[in-house]
């Protein structure tokens, strides 16, 4: 299959694409409807324009699957709107050209392990990051798959740095006005990067492309793929600030771990793709939770992060996981198979948990009882390299129950803790404190610093707008008898030891009296002891590899 791609007006945003097609009477070209590592259905077809066909016929099949008819060589034409910045979308404006392929070119239905040429018109001194092999604006993708899975920015903008280890090539592609500290830049990747090598002993590949749109507004996503990621993140003039700095290290080891998991340690479910519709899976735990988990920790490992540093991540991941509701009623392998409902929204109050929030935690509780049942000879990681060894390497896909039998390779308690932690809803403090214990570690309980939470059991969002909005509200709380979510707070007063709320709902004011009680929205946090026992000492040192 044969792709131009063109367009005339970069300021409508509007791409021009052709397909040059075989046909041998009649085939099905057949749009993706959603893309890995983003467990939903997006309906990329509303972004098309109506398809023609030249030397032969064209007929709608479904919403994204069209019948072509003819013999010989059809062109299919049509145009694509590509005005979304995140990074699984599209995007074109007078400095770029930014594609991920999977939004916007369908596959021959059968024939999707052919190769594919993508022919770009482009200006002259425009160049392109993309892990496709390329020459003179062409890029050829094996099959489909790789094509999917290779997405590409082109500009005359682009900086690019590049970093080695071992034998894979490594490039920070940036587009945006943002100029890092090259050197610390390239310290750091690297660092992260050599410590995941060393863990998998090896690199799957012998390139890897860091493509980052440093934006002009607040933002933060990352898309996995095999040999690259995309990383979109702002505001660019904030990203030299720690702050921000950081969240640009942590997606990025997030996202360059699942060159292991996940884009090739791959649930069964999802080998090969099946685009045209869901891959229900229930591995969430191990496809983000895992992921999650060791984004993180392998920034601690590296020395990027401090140890204060790594144990301020996990004590984000805590404090969310804690304050939502959602942790006693929903098990993360039902998290997980729901993703396609609602899992990257709100949703409904208390009715699901994260499987990256859950499952990284998961990950840590699991990791620590490896590591105190082995008396510091094993931990996740060899799972983790049993998982790599057995499914990714050669290629086959793995389910849930094949992650509990690597699990109890190394840790014969694996079914018991599944069943508690991944099909089960067993709260996750108890056995965190005892295990983290084992390396000088501990729990303390913790309330929000705000008193409407703390003492009331309302989350209120804060407008810019000057209108505060419940957007939560604690099941333990008396306020659950007088408030929804939604409800609009005017204003507080204090009254004979009550707060009086006046609140503003379906265009009526309202007014709640309250009485503060203690202990609501409460959480955890992880504090080091000051003095650790020699076995301590020696678990903290096998699990962040303190001394190494």
């Amino acid at each position: 299959m044969k792709v131009d791609i063109s367009y005339r007006n970069a300021l409508t945003q509007v791409v021009s694409i052709t397909i040059k097609l075989s046909v041998d009477n009649t085939l099905k070209l057949q749009l993706p409807s959603w893309r890995p590592g983003r467990y939903e259905i997006a309906n990329y077809a509303q972004y098309l324009y109506s398809m023609q066909a030249e030397n032969g016929s064209i007929e709608k099949k479904s919403k994204d699957c069209w019948s072509i008819n003819g013999n010989g060589e059809v062109l299919v034409k049509y145009d694509f709107y590509a005005a979304r910045m995140d990074a699984g979308s599209s995007w074109l404006d007078n400095d770029q050209l930014y594609l991920n392929f999977i939004n916007c070119i369908p596959y021959i239905i059968g024939r999707e392990h052919e190769p594919v040429i993508v022919s770009l018109s482009l200006p002259k001194d425009y160049q392109i990051a993309c892990a496709l092999p390329q020459s003179k604006h062409i890029l050829k993708a094996s099959n489909y798959w790789e094509l999917a899975d290779s997405p590409m920015i082109a500009s005359n903008k682009l900086k690019t740095f590049a970093y080695k280890v071992g034998q894979t090539d490594f490039y920070i592609d940036i587009m945006g006005d943002w100029e890092p500290d090259e050197a610390k830049l390239i310290a750091h990747f690297s660092a992260f990067s050599k410590t995941q090598m060393d863990c998998f002993r090896g690199f799957p590949n012998n390139s890897y492309r860091f493509l980052i749109q440093a934006l002009s507004y607040r933002h933060y996503h990352g898309v996995e793929h095999k040999n690259s990621t995309v990383i979109t993140l702002g505001p660019k003039e904030e990203m030299n600030d720690w702050k921000l700095y950081k969240e640009l290290l942590g997606v990025s080891s997030h996202e360059l771990y699942h060159s292991w998991n996940v884009t090739r340690i791959r649930p069964k479910e999802m080998l090969p793709y099946d685009f045209s519709k869901e891959a229900y899976h229930v591995t969430g735990c191990v496809t983000e939770g895992v992921t999650t988990y060791y984004g993180d920790l392998y920034l601690c490992r590296s020395k990027v992060f401090s140890i204060s540093d790594y144990i301020a991540e996990l004590n984000t991941l805590l404090k969310r996981h804690f304050q939502n509701e959602g942790r006693n009623k929903n098990a993360i392998a039902d998290s997980s198979f729901d993703l396609w409902l609602d899992g990257y929204k709100m949703g409904v109050p208390g009715r699901k948990v994260s499987i990256y929030v859950k499952g990284a935690l998961c990950a840590l509780l699991l990791d620590l009882k490896i590591l105190s049942a082995s008396s510091g000879k094993s931990s996740l990681d060899d799972v983790m390299r049993l998982m790599w060894e057995r499914y990714g390497a050669v290629g086959v896909g793995y389910s849930l129950q094949d992650y509990i039998d690597c699990v109890k390779e190394y840790f014969l308690e694996a079914h018991v803790y599944s069943q508690d932690y991944i099909f089960g809803t067993r709260s996750l403090d108890e056995e965190l404190n005892e295990f983290l214990a084992k390396v000088g570690l501990s729990l303390t309980i913790k309330f929000p610093e705000d008193i409407f939470a703390s003492e009331f059991g309302l989350m209120i969002k804060k407008g810019d707008n000057g209108i505060n909005k419940v957007i939560g509200i604690d099941s333990n709380s008396e306020a659950v008898n007088h408030f929804m979510i939604g409800d609009q707070v005017n204003e507080v007063e204090q009254l004979n030891g009550e707060s009086v709320f006046e609140i503003f709902r379906n265009g009526q004011i309202i007014e709640v009296r309250l009485k503060p009680k203690t202990g609501l929205y409460s959480y955890y946090e992880i504090i080091e002891n000051n003095q650790k026992s020699e076995s301590q000492e020696f678990l903290f040192d096998q699990w962040l590899h303190v001394q190494s």
